[in-house]
């Protein structure tokens, strides 16, 4: 959604699980979130059978993984909605 402008070196998914797997040259990142908020469809949407979350879902994803997280451009963002996830989905 334009949020993060550094080169990123992994594909990050959420699951019940953690892994770091690479497979022909592509490294992924499975992080691992309570069931408590993985199964929170807030502002999930479904694309062509995978589940997909809004930029504000995922900021509040992430900001869950790492509260310091940076964020090169803030105003592509939601940040009431960002709060509004957080608190429904129980990160704060």
């Amino acid at each position: 959604a334009g949020g993060i402008f550094q080169a990123q070196q992994s594909i990050t998914f959420i699951s019940s699980v953690s892994l770091n797997i690479t497979i022909a040259g592509h490294h992924f990142l499975v992080r691992q979130l309570k069931d408590r908020f993985l199964y929170n469809d807030t502002d999930l949407h479904t694309d062509s059978g995978i589940l997909v979350a809004s930029p504000e879902r995922a900021a509040a994803d992430v900001l869950y993984f790492n509260p310091q997280y940076h964020f090169d451009n803030r105003r592509v963002l939601n940040w009431t909605q960002v709060k509004n996830i957080q608190k429904i989905v129980g990160y704060i």
